[in-house]
């Protein structure tokens, strides 16, 4: 919660410099200076960049310190479960597999106070930029509202082949996980029979695979990348577009304001693609480790039993019996 205090702080902070800027502006257009506001604009300048330095810098550690704090309380548990699971019994997750959860998936968990924090406040930074718009242009910003619009619709399409690519490649790292384990267990009997290329070839088949998902995601994501970097030059061109064929005249105050703010709105659209797959990668990394937690500790499909009454107290007979059982025990040398 602290780390989320800090961090709307810096983006408030951040996303006030194009108030600023119209002000300062109107100030310098009046030709009315005093000098009382010179030295209030003088301070004011290097206050904000300060602030916004501070409470990022803040909130950046924080939010690390929360999500180290997650991604450690869980790895414990997963030790917990790993201790009681057994992987010769139960097949359903290797020994390979279960170390990629505890390395890989555990680690996407730290990176998810941060970036889900960036995603909340950039969508407010973004509410506050259309209303801030249509305060200084009129209904000329819906021109550039349109363009958002349909950018972020295109995006939300490239966002779920994102996730649905990033499962794939989830399940073919796992798959080749299983394959590395299965050759580093069976090493010397593969080397006796000559069967190195048989599983050289298996394992590069699982590895093709692995690679043909992973551009399928980096592909996907350096289109929604590509169309966030181009948005605000978009906008931008069909706000100023239409607010002069409408008959409006461009002055400096409104000129300056929104270049500077559109060139923060561009900063946050750069950031929230990989904030969006960084997220979708948590939550695919939480769906994973729950399917982990929650496994069965033993393979139940080989026990059979039959349901019976518990005998009462008066009766004789056994509430438990045992026929042609095997037990044994290591010895204590």
């Amino acid at each position: 919660m602290l780390g989320f205090v800090y961090d709307l702080i810096g983006y408030i902070s951040t996303i006030l410099v194009p108030v600023f800027v119209y002000f300062f502006t109107r100030y310098l257009a009046a030709n009315n200076y005093s000098p009382g506001w010179d030295v209030f604009f003088l301070i004011l300048i290097p206050f904000i960049r300060f602030t916004r330095s501070f409470f990022d810098g803040h909130g950046m550690f924080t939010d690390n310190c929360v999500g180290t704090e997650i991604s450690n309380s869980v790895s414990i548990g997963m030790v917990n479960k790993a201790m009681r699971y057994s992987v010769l019994c139960n097949k359903a997750f290797k020994l390979g597999e279960i170390s990629s959860l505890m390395q890989v998936d555990c680690f996407r968990l730290s990176l998810f106070p941060r970036n889900f924090n960036a995603i909340i406040l950039i969508c407010f930074c973004l509410i506050f930029g259309i209303v801030f718009m249509g305060v200084l242009v009129s209904y000329s910003f819906l021109a550039g509202f349109a363009v958002l619009f349909v950018i972020s619709f295109f995006n939300v399409l490239i966002s779920k082949f994102t996730s649905k690519n990033q499962q794939e490649f989830s399940k073919a790292t796992d798959e080749r996980m299983k394959v590395t384990n299965e050759v580093f267990n069976n090493i010397k009997f593969i080397k006796v029979n000559a069967w190195e290329e048989y599983f050289y070839d298996k394992l590069m088949a699982r590895r093709t695979t692995e690679v043909h998902w992973l551009r399928k995601k980096m592909l996907s994501e350096s289109a929604a990348t590509f169309t966030m970097w181009l948005a605000p030059k978009l906008i931008l061109a069909a706000t100023y577009i239409v607010f002069v064929e409408t008959g409006n005249q461009l002055i400096p105050q409104i000129t300056f304001s929104i270049m500077s703010l559109y060139g923060y709105i561009q900063f946050y659209l750069q950031i929230l693609p990989n904030s969006l797959s960084v997220v979708m990668e948590c939550f695919n990394a939480m769906n994973r480790i729950q399917n982990f937690l929650l496994a069965e500790e033993i393979n139940t499909s080989c026990i059979t039993y039959d349901r019976f009454n518990l005998p009462s107290s008066s009766n004789k007979e056994n509430a438990i019996e045992v026929e042609n059982g095997n037990f044994y025990w290591d010895r204590d040398d």
